[in-house]
């Protein structure tokens, strides 16, 4: 992931020059993590699904040996995403992503060395989280482009949107709940699992308004005016 970190950048500006030049610094900063978050999303979140729908299915779990798989993966991500996106928003003042990322980051690596059958299968319920994450990704790449205007962007909001609600309102708090009489195994890294679950309520409660601004209708005196 570090190494993508130095070779997207490079590429982007090597094969998108105009376009790359015309960019803010900051969006310079943001969107080349954003692409490799993708890579990395796309990787664990189908993996994630199939180990749900199979728990729910037929009571199949998860087994620490496929843990030890994917836990060191997303542990590189969520570290190359700590240090050129979260760090990056804490410096502007914008503290919740780099609280969220440590905290990840410390679940992720108990959740890694876990035992409990429980404990180790609520994995796929924190990685299925993404699929939120690839569409709203998808869709704010495209609004830094030539695209921005292209109707998908609406429904790519949309899904992220929903799949938001899905994957982190109804399914973590159940995966959290589900696990929780197990979680000792986890010592004092099963406490961080409160604060995590409560900002992804906080941050839908943020969509929840932004839906409704973009919704508002225009005074007549606005519409005038244009």
């Amino acid at each position: 992931f570090l190494a993508l970190q130095i070779v997207v950048p490079r590429q982007l500006q090597a094969y998108y020059p105009i376009w790359w030049k015309n960019l803010s610094q900051k969006k310079r900063n943001e969107i080349p993590p954003c692409l490799i978050g993708l890579l990395h999303h796309f990787i664990v979140v189908p993996c994630a699904l199939y180990f749900i729908i199979r728990y729910h299915s037929s009571g199949v779990l998860m087994t620490h040996a496929q843990v030890a798989l994917v836990g060191p993966f997303s542990f590189a991500y969520l570290t190359l995403d700590t240090i050129f996106y979260a760090f990056q928003e804490a410096r502007i003042g914008n503290f919740e992503y780099i609280i969220h990322h440590i905290l990840a980051v410390w679940v992720t690596i108990a959740l890694t060395n876990g035992k409990q059958p429980l404990v180790v299968s609520f994995v796929p319920d924190i990685l299925a989280c993404e699929l939120s994450t690839i569409f709203f990704a998808i869709g704010w790449i495209l609004r830094n482009t030539s695209y921005k205007n292209m109707n998908i962007i609406k429904s790519l909001e949309i899904c992220f949107a929903i799949t938001f609600f899905f994957t982190r309102i109804i399914n973590l708090p159940i995966g959290v709940l589900r696990m929780w009489p197990v979680s000792e195994e986890l010592g004092l890294a099963r406490y961080p699992l409160i604060p995590i679950v409560a900002m992804q309520f906080f941050w839908f409660y943020k969509i929840i308004i932004s839906v409704l601004k973009s919704t508002k209708p225009i005074p007549i005196s606005a519409k005038e005016k244009v």
